[in-house]
């Protein structure tokens, strides 16, 4: 072992002049020499490394940053972990100790002198490896470590699943240090890399029986009851191999116009041979087509893997190599192919760092990839609808809507300040068309000769944002924030169902069949008449007029509304609103009926609920929380019947007719919640006033996740609520406001005084839709409607815990079927004023306890009892009569949870 001194910056001036550098331009190089031997066994990689750091920079170095990213999944407190929780996956959060991994045994040594290295104090990723002497410019130093690996289930990028076994990201490897300083950075699985570019020499050994595809150049090697390789690559960023005992090796070359012979090989796993057949000439075709345009492929060797790295289709790039991700659909394959190899040119052989700017490789890829795409899949585009109603690149509409919610994000943001869905649709996607953009004002020759010029220029060193804002001569920001919609003055365009393909041109007034069903009016049939389009507009509305078949009535639904949006988005804090909504909704349907003898009457709803909506902001975009404050005038024509008496001589008869009744509630609400996967929590509280009453409720609902990767957990709702009579209570108010009153039994059509909740037989006493109840209040889930005072009903104060748990699936009987039906333990247990009566016989404490079967992801539920109160067992033997199992059953229908907010924040 030794160390190196006095190398003089003289070559490295010299080679930045002859490149056309800036003579203060520099850049570290890093060289690696590695033995490494992989356990299958123990899912173990030990190794010892030899680093040759070479300080080109005009400063001093007392210690130098190492990433050990291996320990990104050491546990749940890592950045990688606490960033898969933000996007919504559980699996790496609630996996087996077993399954985790983590770097140890490192040594570090100059000269046989061990070296102190110094954990970052918030991260476990990386730290500082303290030198023993400092380190001068022009200096080097040779560092020499020992290391064990033990590689995870393949969570992210590295690790093993079914064999294989990608090892990436996983040797102690120096952070970047340039004219800004280091670079150190904590494994993000969004969110790539920044690395120095060297030398790599490694050397590979498996058990006999397995192969490898690696990073550079297969030097073949030999062994007894091992296989041994050595692969080499200079002026690289990164080394990267993969493992299987099921791998079949093919090779292959292509020569470029220039006359350059690059060396292709794929590995492939045996069961996936058929699906492969093509991919070598997918590899020539990607590599000469972007050699064409970017200048030739920059090193001599590519090999495309097929195999894993982690949830989801597609590929991830290292230097020289690709693994694809189980990919089946051929024109996909051949994409991904063209994709990953492009990184070769973006991010690889020019390191940006991706951390900061992931649109300088990302968007400029995906630039070439559409280009790709339109020269060899021209008619790639689905025909028919739905695709004919969207653009020809789909992601336009979606980046359109987006903004238009002013849910967008900066394309230029660096990915770990990026939602997953921007990150996908801005970085990418935004980037790519926005460049297509500027290939239209200079010509696509120009545009072409720029991009190689930056190419040449920047080839095995490092570039930002300004490097090729300065190589276009663009004198504004790149990529903008502004919208890829130029819209004039759009015309109305009548459109069955819906469009969004030309939203520059046409304002769409979408038009179809509009059909429901309840008991009184039948089938419901009409036409709905909207203009929600992407992007949305400021004004919006749906009108969806209907005739009821048995009713013979006309009815609908609507809703109207209009939007205002904060215009300083970076000035916002938790107390600022985001979103100003004035809207209003409107229903007309048939509620009940009556009929005796001759007489057949319809009583019909009209509703009017215009309101007031604040939408709150997040100070951070990554934050799943939502939060509203909302102030709704309800205001109710309803029908009831009226039995009037007539006197005719010395005859007297009665005669039943329809009264109509109005009546009005104001509302006050403000809501909370955290739409997070793990542990999601709402807050609701609302305040309700009518004429006679004012009514207080405040419900807080809490998910607890079972300490398993495919999700169930707990759901706790917690209910407090106080009624209030305005001025003295007298028969007339008891009767008035006895269906606002708090219930703890579930509560029926008739107690849904908004008419919020969707009731197949509202006012029905009997028969199956008698069954149905509405989750408020207690949310006890049996029913005792038939009681001329209702169990558990208070004009005072009522307080409940409804806990909800899932039957995991190995326990659920139903997971058998081909039909996914969940299926839950439910428990409510609640009291109320009255209970606390001296005279009250039945107990203090009401509870309920059964199965639940939860239908169409819990828009339908069915609550089967097994255990109740006394009270509750004493009505059903009482009152229900024969078959009371059955008239026990009880269910909701909870299409008002449906949330666009919330499904856009649970992606």
């Amino acid at each position: 072992m030794y160390q190196l001194k006095k190398i003089f910056l003289l070559p490295v001036f010299l080679a930045c002049q002859l490149l056309g550098f800036s003579q203060d331009y520099w850049q570290q190089r890093v060289d690696h020499n590695i033995e490494a031997e992989l356990n299958p066994t123990t899912h173990t990689v030990s190794a010892r490394q030899v680093i040759h750091y070479f300080n080109n920079s005009p400063d001093t170095l007392h210690y130098i940053y190492l990433h050990i990213w291996p320990n990104a999944y050491k546990n749940d407190h890592t950045a990688f972990s606490e960033q898969l929780l933000r996007n919504n996956r559980l699996d790496f959060y609630f996996s087996k100790e077993e399954d985790r991994g983590y770097i140890n045994r490192l040594q570090f040594a100059v000269n046989n002198e061990l070296l102190e290295w110094q954990e970052d104090s918030l991260h476990q990723d990386f730290g500082k490896l303290i030198l023993l002497n400092p380190l001068a410019p022009g200096e080097a130093v040779q560092i020499v470590n020992s290391f064990q690996v033990k590689l995870p289930l393949l969570f992210s990028r590295s690790g093993h699943k079914n064999g294989f076994y990608a090892i990436t990201q996983w040797y102690p490897k120096p952070a970047v240090y340039d004219a800004q300083g280091w670079h150190p950075m904590p494994y993000l699985d969004q969110g790539e890399f920044y690395n120095e570019f060297g030398n790599y020499r490694v050397r590979l050994t498996v058990p006999r029986g397995f192969q490898i595809a690696a990073t550079g150049q297969r030097d073949l090697g030999s062994g007894s009851d091992k296989e041994v390789v050595q692969f080499s690559q200079d002026n690289c960023t990164d080394f990267a191999w993969f493992v299987s005992k099921d791998f079949f090796l093919q090779q292959d070359t292509v020569q470029l116009a220039s006359g350059k012979i690059i060396k292709l090989e794929s590995a492939v796993l045996k069961q996936n041979e058929s699906y492969w057949e093509n991919s070598l000439a997918y590899l020539k075709r990607a590599i000469t087509t972007r050699s064409s345009w970017l200048g030739d492929y920059p090193y001599s060797t590519m090999t495309i893997v097929d195999g894993y790295h982690g949830p989801g289709a597609g590929g991830m790039e290292y230097p020289t190599i690709t693994v694809l991700n189980q990919l089946r659909d051929q024109q996909e394959l051949d994409l991904t192919i063209a994709h990953e190899t492009g990184h070769n040119w973006f991010a690889l052989s020019i390191a940006n760092n991706e951390r900061k700017s992931p649109w300088l490789d990302e968007g400029l890829n995906r630039f070439y990839d559409n280009r790709y795409k339109k020269q060899f899949y021209p008619d790639g585009t689905a025909a028919g609808f739905p695709a004919n109603r969207f653009p020809d690149n789909v992601s336009l509409a979606l980046i359109h809507g987006l903004e238009s919610i002013h849910a967008a994000q900066s394309p230029a943001l660096p990915s770990e300040e990026l939602t997953s869905t921007n990150y996908g649709l801005m970085v990418y996607e935004k980037t790519a068309l926005q460049l297509e953009q500027l290939e239209q004002q200079l010509g696509a020759d120009r545009f072409d000769e720029l991009m190689r010029t930056y190419v040449k220029k920047h080839l095995y060193r490092h570039a930002d944002s300004s490097d090729w804002a300065t190589s276009f001569a663009l004198s504004t920001p790149f990529p903008s924030d502004e919208s890829l919609l130029t819209v004039s003055e759009r015309k109305l365009k009548p459109v069955f169902l819906f469009s969004s393909r030309q939203a520059d041109k046409f304002q769409y007034l979408g038009i179809g069949p509009a059909i429901g069903y309840n008991h009184y009016d039948g089938l419901q049939v009409g036409a709905f008449l909207h203009n929600y389009q992407l992007p949305l507009s400021r004004f919006r509305f749906l009108l969806a007029p209907t005739y009821g078949t048995s009713s013979k009535k006309l009815g609908g639904i609507g809703h109207i509304s209009q939007h205002w949006f904060s215009p300083n988005r970076e000035k916002r804090n938790a107390l600022s609103v985001r979103e100003w909504v004035l809207g209003a909704s409107m229903m007309k349907v048939t509620m009940d009926a009556f009929q005796a003898g001759t007489t057949d009457l319809q009583f019909s709803v009209l509703k009017l609920a215009p309101y007031l909506r604040l939408n709150f902001a997040n100070p951070s975009a990554l934050s799943k929380k939502e939060s509203f404050l909302q102030f709704t005038s309800y205001f109710f024509r309803e029908e009831f019947l009226k039995t009037r008496q007539v006197i005719d001589g010395t005859d007297t008869s009665f005669v039943d007719e329809i009264n109509p009744v109005n009546r009005n509630l104001q509302q006050l609400r403000f809501f909370h919640a955290n739409h997070r996967r793990l542990y999601p929590y709402s807050l609701d509280g609302r305040i309700e006033v009518g004429n006679t009453f004012s009514r207080l409720s405040f419900t807080a609902q809490y998910f607890l996740n079972y300490p398993k990767p495919e999700g169930g957990g707990v759901q706790v709702r917690f209910f407090a609520g106080k009624f209030i009579t305005h001025g003295a209570t007298t028969v007339e108010k008891q009767l008035t406001n006895s269906r606002y009153y708090l219930n703890m039994t579930g509560a029926n059509g008739f107690e849904d005084y908004t008419y919020s909740n969707y009731f197949a037989g509202r006012n029905e006493f009997t028969g199956w839709k008698s069954q149905q109840l509405m989750m408020r209040d207690g949310g006890f889930k049996v029913r005792t409607d038939l009681l001329s005072s209702k169990v558990g009903r208070s004009d005072n104060w009522l307080t409940a815990l409804n806990l909800t748990a899932d039957i995991p699936a190995n326990l659920n009987p139903l997971s058998k079927l081909p039909v996914k039906i969940p299926m839950k333990l439910f428990m409510d247990i609640g009291t109320y004023a009255g209970a606390w009566e001296e005279d009250q016989e039945d107990g203090r404490f009401l509870m309920d306890a059964g199965l639940q079967l939860s239908l169409f992801r819990n828009l339908v539920n069915l609550y089967i009892p097994i255990v109740n109160s006394k009270v509750f067992r004493n009505y059903h033997q009482s009152t229900l009569g024969e078959k009371r199992f059955w008239k026990t059953i009880s269910f909701s229908i909870d299409i008002q949870n449906l949330s666009a907010k919330k499904w856009l924040m649970t992606q």
